[in-house]
């Protein structure tokens, strides 16, 4: 159900089409996107990747509507062949009622937690660790989309270079200023430049960059699209006269 309650409740979209960020990595000869550029209300919550014979290859994006914490989307990109990524090497990386979430096996245990989360949290930025020009690691920003259609504080905490040596269980690192999945293979002098969105944007899609060629591709960068959220102008604001422009959340 949508947030709120009755007619009165507010419905958010996006009204403009998607913008690129730029790229945090490397750009590959060969590229497709995943996640939810020209599709509705969809926003993105979640990453994960996986690999086969160290080959990082697998990509996915989790999305959820703005407007209905019930509506999960999923979208993905193999090119890891026939057998498709490793199990044990899918890595999923999100934030769920503002702390770090990240799990082995992936994300059924994430998706199901974000689902019953009160705060709904969608990506803001990414950064991505790279080691000899194959993804090792994730970093995501996540900003607060609140029910008026505003954005909450600015991300808290910033994206940083995690310590080296720091590891969360076999599957990845967790941090209390930030959300990072990384493998034992990445560093702190691996991870790349960051991309952000723009002011009242959240991230809708990501643009897989791979190195074409025989299968598995090595994932080399990964491009943040994003959205502007705005509140969706009532038949009241449209027959009154008084929605001459979209209406902007107060960040």
């Amino acid at each position: 159900m949508a947030w709120g309650s009755g007619a009165a409740a507010q419905q958010l979209y996006f009204p403009g089409d998607g913008q690129s960020r730029g790229i945090t990595g490397e750009a590959g000869s060969d590229s497709h996107i995943v996640g939810f550029l020209g599709s509705g209300d969809n926003a993105l919550y979640g990453l994960s990747y996986g690999e086969r014979a160290d080959h990082p290859c697998y990509f996915r994006a989790h999305g959820e509507s703005l407007n209905d914490v019930a509506t999960d989307f999923e979208d993905e990109e193999d090119r890891c062949g026939s057998r498709g990524p490793r199990d044990r090497s899918r890595l999923f990386v999100g934030w769920i009622d503002g702390l770090t979430f990240e799990v082995g096996n992936e994300a059924s245990d994430a998706d199901e937690a974000y689902e019953e989360s009160a705060d709904r949290y969608f990506i803001h930025g990414v950064q991505g660790c790279f080691e000899r020009h194959k993804l090792k690691g994730l970093n995501v920003m996540s900003i607060r989309v609140l029910e008026d259609g505003s954005l909450g504080d600015p991300p808290v905490p910033p994206l940083y270079s995690p310590p080296p040596g720091v590891i969360y269980g076999q599957f990845g690192l967790r941090s209390t200023a930030g959300s990072f999945v990384r493998s034992q293979n990445c560093n702190g002098n691996d991870w790349a430049n960051t991309v952000e969105c723009g002011p009242r944007q959240v991230a809708v899609a990501i643009g897989v960059h791979y190195e074409r060629g025989k299968q598995p591709e090595n994932i080399t960068g990964l491009e943040l699209w994003c959205r502007r959220v705005a509140v969706r102008p009532s038949k009241q604001d449209i027959v009154g006269g008084t929605q001459p422009r979209d209406k902007l959340p107060s960040r």
